[in-house]
Parts: structure tokens; C-alpha cells; sequence
């Protein structure tokens, strides 16, 4: 059998530049939408990685950084070959965030988040432009006030002069979720279409049969039939507020003891085998320490205002 030499296999011929010197020149832009689409790409992958791998902040940078040197590397190949062919095009540019938390603004995953001054004691919500030097709230008009300070001097350095200045800033502050950009994302899901779509055709199911004897869930209840009309679309939304203690340090019977509120809220609307789902769910706070009547009010009322604005 006769050997096979390194020479009969397919051979690429190499690009020549055209004879006659005419080239052919597209727009700048030609290809920087497709590069700009495989940038989002890669920032999507960056903070996929530092989400669910957990790797840090520093790595993820570095992926970013050698992603942008290797997509850069092969666009400039690309590009020396096709210059040789007679193509005069313009290299897109490669632009690849090399901080995590730019790739995050760039994709639009990180949440937008509300922040509001309140008293570290009772949480009584302000304002940044009107917050007084300490808490005026009184649990009842003769009661003494609360009192505690609601700001503190903090030092901040210049980079350039060393020098450091003082500036007053709120001591404690609450910070939630917005609920309109955390329902944008919600509604953006294609699983949370084909969950509401499924949910909507089983309560116009509903409607024409009697009610059930057993209730398996609140969408079988009188109270959820006596939303009439309301539920006619699939995106007219019903939420519940859910609000629990624990220990987040799990439940320990010798030690410190801590205990932190959860405030949440879940769309009615879904069936119930996705309903309680963390990603469905939207976390309107953290309420720190034990249980109390006026921590809650206080707490809620800053997020009843957000929802009223």
C-alpha cells in the first residue's frame, strides 16, 4: 500500500491582492453590530460566572480582559486576510468592560436600588434633602421623642492631594429593590409569559365550573372569584406580602442570638408549583433585629411611599 504523502491533501490557496488596485470599501459600521452583539455575549457569560460559579469580583475582570484580547486578536487576522483580498474595511472596535460591575450595567442585571435615610432605632423613613440632625418620632403624642442621631461625620481623601475633608452622612440606610424595574425583568421572562398563559386559560376554566369543595389554593377560594372582572387578562397581576423572622445564622440553641425580618412579595397570578420560586419572588427588604409593631409600619411605609410614587 502506498504511503501517503504530506503533500496530496487539500490545499488552501492563499488570498492574492487583485490586480487591477480597485477595492471595495464598506461602512465603517459593517461589522460593529455584530462585534457589539458578541460583547454582550461575553459580558452576559462574565456575569453568569460571577453569579452562579462565585467566582470574585478580580477574576471575573481578568475573563473579561482576556476575552477582549482574544476576540481582538482574531478580528485583527480576520481583517489582514480580507485586506489582502481587496477588501478595504474599517475594523470594528472591541470594547469589553473589564470590571464586573460595568458588565452589569451594560447587560442590565444589576437590580436599581433605592436607598432612604432612616433612624438605626426605630427606622422612621426621611428624606436625604430634609433629614434632621436626630429623630423626632414619638410613639404617641405626649411620648418622648426617639432621639437617636441620624448622622455621622466620615472622612474622605483626596487621591491627588492626600488631604482628607469631613462630610456628614445619613448613619442607617434602608435600601430596597424597585419594584418597576424588578417587574420589567419579571414580565421579560419567556417562562413567566408561559406561566401566566397557563394560569389564565385555568381560570377562564374556573369561571364556568362550580365552586370546588376542597380548595387547593388561593386561586380556588371565594375571595380570588370575587376579584370579578379584574382577572379578564392575564396581566392584570395579584400580589401577596409575606413577612417572616430568622436566623441567619441558621438556629443555634447556645450562642448569639440574631434574628432579621424578610419582606417579600409573589405574584398570585402564577401556578403554584413556580409561584414561590427565588426568582419569582421580589424582595422588598430586610427588616434587621427581633420583631416590632412600629420597625414593620415604619419599614412598610417607606415602601408603600416608593409604590404611591
Amino acid at each position: 500500500m502506498p504511503g501517503i504523502s504530506a503533500d496530496t491533501g487539500p490545499q488552501i490557496p492563499e488570498p492574492q491582492p487583485t490586480t487591477d488596485n480597485t477595492q471595495t470599501t464598506l461602512p465603517a459600521n459593517a461589522f460593529q453590530e455584530v462585534i457589539d452583539k458578541i460583547r454582550i455575549l461575553c459580558m452576559t457569560l462574565g456575569v453568569w460566572l460571577n453569579l452562579h460559579v462565585g467566582i470574585s469580583r478580580e477574576n471575573s475582570g481578568i475573563f473579561l480582559k482576556a476575552i477582549q484580547v482574544i476576540i481582538a486578536i482574531n478580528v485583527n487576522l480576520i481583517f489582514r486576510i480580507l485586506r489582502r483580498a481587496g477588501l478595504d474595511i474599517v475594523p470594528p472596535t472591541i470594547d469589553v468592560p473589564t470590571d464586573i460591575r460595568t458588565a452589569y450595567k451594560k447587560t442590565g442585571v444589576e437590580p436599581e436600588i433605592i436607598r432612604i435615610p432612616c433612624c438605626p432605632t426605630c427606622f422612621k423613613p426621611y428624606s436625604l434633602e430634609t433629614l434632621p440632625d436626630v429623630c423626632d418620632w414619638k410613639k404617641s403624642p405626649r411620648s418622648w421623642p426617639c432621639g437617636t442621631a441620624l448622622k455621622k461625620q466620615v472622612f474622605i481623601q483626596n487621591r491627588k492631594t492626600k488631604k482628607k475633608k469631613s462630610k456628614m452622612v445619613p448613619k442607617c440606610i434602608y435600601a430596597t429593590q424597585s419594584f418597576e424595574s424588578w417587574l420589567q425583568f419579571f414580565l421579560s421572562r419567556q417562562q413567566i409569559e408561559e406561566h401566566l398563559e397557563k394560569s389564565f386559560q385555568q381560570e377562564q376554566t374556573r369561571r364556568n365550573s362550580p365552586q370546588p369543595n376542597i380548595m387547593c389554593d388561593v386561586q380556588d377560594s371565594p375571595a380570588w372569584r370575587g376579584l370579578g372582572n379584574y382577572l379578564w387578562t392575564r396581566y392584570h397581576l395579584v400580589f401577596a406580602f409575606y413577612i417572616d423572622w430568622f436566623n441567619p445564622f441558621t438556629n443555634k440553641i447556645a450562642g448569639q442570638v440574631a434574628s432579621c425580618g424578610a419582606i417579600v412579595m409573589y405574584c398570585l397570578n402564577l401556578p403554584i408549583e413556580v409561584r414561590f420560586l427565588l426568582e419569582n419572588i421580589f424582595i422588598v427588604g430586610i427588616i434587621p433585629g427581633a420583631p416590632d409593631v412600629w420597625t414593620i409600619t415604619h419599614i412598610l411605609i417607606a415602601r408603600a411611599i416608593k409604590f404611591r410614587t
